[in-house]
């Protein structure tokens, strides 16, 4: 890998559960600018979620999310409690 190189998205031990379900646990990917990410798998696999903490709509319990170096793993774009939240 070029040592120089800085991804755009970069998500390192991204981890989410709802109760005792855990929905992702430790992902890690980086996404260059100029290339695109495919997202797959089974109802219930945590695509959503994924898409929604990328999105700054849910938090993760755990891990780093950065977009063009910035870390946004902390940063809500909704505030309002989600079904799945349980509130």
């Amino acid at each position: 890998m070029n040592p120089t190189f800085r991804p755009l998205v970069k998500v390192l031990g991204l981890s989410k559960s709802y109760g005792r379900r855990r929905v992702l646990n430790q992902l890690e990917f980086d996404v260059a600018s100029g290339s695109g990410l495919v997202v797959k798998g089974s109802n219930g696999s945590g695509k959503t979620t994924l898409l929604e903490i990328l999105a700054t709509i849910s938090r993760p319990d755990e891990g780093l999310i950065e977009v063009c170096g910035t870390n946004i793993s902390d940063c809500l774009l909704y505030t309002s409690p989600s079904p799945r939240d349980g509130l």
